[in-house]
């Protein structure tokens, strides 16, 4: 499929039953081939990663501490959470990209309805990761009041604590926004120019 025939189809909303898009055809440059095969490599990478992080996580925890201070402790419940959220994001936006390849219907409204949704999907679960980390410092300075398992802590200036907490998590959070944009959101700006391209 050339780039003017994808053009005429892609503004005429034209109804197809199934089409294999092969995405150099359709771009001149074959910049949204890479983009789009590039996105669903570094999904299946976070899949594969993050199923990982979650076995080794809990073995290696369960292993250190035992079964039954590791489903005591709430901070386990958070990391699995964090880890099963990535597995569960990249699970839904990688069937995602697989329909995006193989377009059902009208092309156009398919095409730009599947992109929104994996950006808003990100968006969330970027908000989504802040909120879960954030619960940590929560959970270990109302432990340090009970004196439960973080009680040792208290013994750190509480100025001190909560710098930690802010440059610590802080940088978190950039990393964390900085590495979906380079292995997400620019391959979702990539998509999206090429559809404007095709307008």
């Amino acid at each position: 499929m050339g780039l003017d025939e994808f053009k005429e189809l892609y503004n005429n909303s034209v109804d197809l039953p199934m089409i294999e898009m092969h995405y150099p055809n359709i771009s001149n440059t074959g910049k949204s081939q890479g983009a789009l095969v590039t996105l669903q490599k570094n999904i299946t990478y976070a899949l594969y990663i993050s199923s990982a992080a979650i076995v080794l996580y809990a073995g290696v925890i369960t292993a250190a501490i035992g079964i039954h201070d590791f489903i005591q402790n709430p901070v386990n419940d958070i990391m699995l959470s964090i880890l099963f959220t990535e597995f569960l994001v990249s699970l839904i936006n990688y069937f995602t990209v697989k329909k995006m390849q193989n377009p059902v219907g009208k092309i156009k409204e398919n095409l730009l309805y599947k992109l929104s949704l994996l950006k808003l999907r990100y968006k969330w679960y970027y908000i989504l990761n802040v909120g879960l980390f954030l619960l940590m410092p929560l959970y270990v300075e109302l432990d340090l009041q009970s004196h439960g398992l973080y009680h040792g802590l208290g013994k750190i200036n509480v100025f001190i604590r909560l710098a930690w907490y802010i440059i610590v998590f802080g940088c978190l959070f950039v990393i964390k926004k900085e590495a979906q944009k380079q292995q997400f959101g620019h391959y979702l700006d990539q998509l999206g120019q090429l559809l404007k391209q095709a307008e």
